[in-house]
């Protein structure tokens, strides 16, 4: 492919050195008998090995139809016997998020890439390769929420503004979601240059959050109900609240770290009634909703399961579209 050090250079941007490799072991010949002939026709052809395992890339010949793109970038996937990825000069956003839809990865001439295939290539840390941290600080946590919620692409002053956060912390967080292959970036704004990220469609962006948060809360506390007035429900309360789900019999609510200490004191009296708090490590405060948490972090508060509640959770996904 005449692009072959631009997508190298493009993929070092994205993976990093120690990640990167030539790949010798692919040859024209080779494709061309794996291959159907209209789509070996269609495509010029590259490859190259992430984290030691072969990509091909494809770069479309002529102009098609990202339905008719997408058919063909699974056939050579499966021809090959291995991941595949467009190499695409200037898509437009339509192209792109039928891509992602399809969850086709593709890279543009212009830096944006969606590679969902690094989440499943990152080696672990016993293999010896350097990976993104497996749990996101809580500034990162907060992003991925805001995203996940997000109706089109976000800039960074606009979500740091709205989640009280450092721009430079809000900056770091989406480039860290960008490697994960869980949202793009593309450019825009007066100047055309303000950096506009976006999630992937469908319930990816769900599951990779999901394994990658790790526990919501910090810790959990129990107080005397009074201490709790004003804070969000989480947990059992929320999914009842949400759902025909019966309300536990002790409220469970969610609280800031940073407002912890407005709950210590002595402990609740036994003849008064009592409340679970579960202390997060990022606001809920910006996702707050009819005065519960979030879906996903109520999700993530539950304390327990049992085939009427895993029912009551299966209800939410199915309607947030995160059930897989």
């Amino acid at each position: 492919m005449k692009y072959h050090d631009e997508l190298m250079r493009l993929l070092l941007g994205i993976v990093g050195a120690n990640a990167l490799g030539e790949d010798a072991g692919l040859s024209a010949g080779s494709l061309k008998l794996a291959l159907p002939a209209a789509t070996f026709a269609a495509f010029e052809f590259d490859s190259a090995l992430l984290f030691g395992e072969r990509v091909v890339f494809a770069r479309p010949a002529i102009d098609m139809k990202p339905r008719a793109l997408g058919a063909h970038m699974h056939t050579i996937a499966r021809a090959c016997g291995c991941r595949a990825a467009c190499l695409l000069d200037a898509p437009s956003p339509y192209l792109k998020k039928s891509l992602m839809a399809d969850a086709v990865g593709f890279v543009t001439l212009q830096g944006e890439f969606f590679l969902p295939a690094l989440l499943r290539l990152r080696p672990s840390r016993a293999e010896g390769m350097p990976v993104t941290r497996a749990e996101p600080s809580a500034t990162g946590k907060s992003v991925y929420l805001h995203l996940l919620y997000a109706e089109g692409g976000s800039t960074v002053s606009g979500m740091a503004e709205r989640l009280g956060l450092s721009r430079a912390g809000v900056q770091r967080a989406c480039e860290g979601l960008l490697v994960r292959g869980l949202v793009t970036r593309t450019t825009g704004g007066p100047t055309r240059r303000t950096a506009i990220y976006e999630r992937v469609e469908g319930s990816d962006y769900f599951d990779a959050g999901w394994e990658a948060f790790g526990p919501a809360a910090r810790r959990v506390r129990t107080v005397p109900l009074a201490r709790a007035e004003g804070l969000p429900a989480c947990g059992l309360s929320a999914l009842a609240a949400r759902t025909m789900l019966a309300p536990p019999s002790v409220p469970e609510f969610a609280v800031h770290v940073k407002r912890e200490g407005a709950l210590l004191g002595a402990g609740p009296d036994p003849s008064e009634p009592t409340a679970v708090v579960h202390v997060l490590p990022y606001d809920p405060t910006p996702f707050v909703r009819d005065g519960m948490v979030d879906p996903f972090t109520m999700l993530k508060t539950l304390s327990r399961h049992d085939e009427r509640i895993d029912m009551a959770v299966d209800e939410v996904k199915e309607g947030m579209g995160w059930l897989t």
